[in-house]
């Protein structure tokens, strides 16, 4: 179970470092920070918006189509408490 548990790990690691490197912004486009954090997502996100005197968090909303007007509770967890400005866009599935 050990063996399994770390090669999980090692997988779900590179999962995120390849998403990081394919969501990376220009950097002609002004600072960006990627921060890579363990615990409740929203309310990392959220401490890490706060830290950094963010102007604006963008978030991802991965739904499918026939469910528009509905967020994700991650979503509306950080559209209704933080103090910066959200900004939500559809993921491409």
């Amino acid at each position: 179970v050990a063996e399994h548990r770390r090669a999980a790990k090692v997988e779900a690691g590179e999962a995120v470092v390849e998403v990081i490197q394919h969501c990376r912004i220009p950097e002609d486009h002004g600072p960006c920070e990627t921060i890579l954090k363990r615990g409740y997502p929203p309310e990392e996100i959220l401490r890490a918006a706060a830290r950094l005197h963010a102007d604006l968090v963008i978030i991802g909303k991965n739904q499918s189509a026939s469910h528009d007007l509905f967020l994700g509770s991650t979503t509306k967890h950080i559209v209704r408490e933080a103090t910066a400005d959200v900004l939500v866009s559809a993921l491409d599935d």
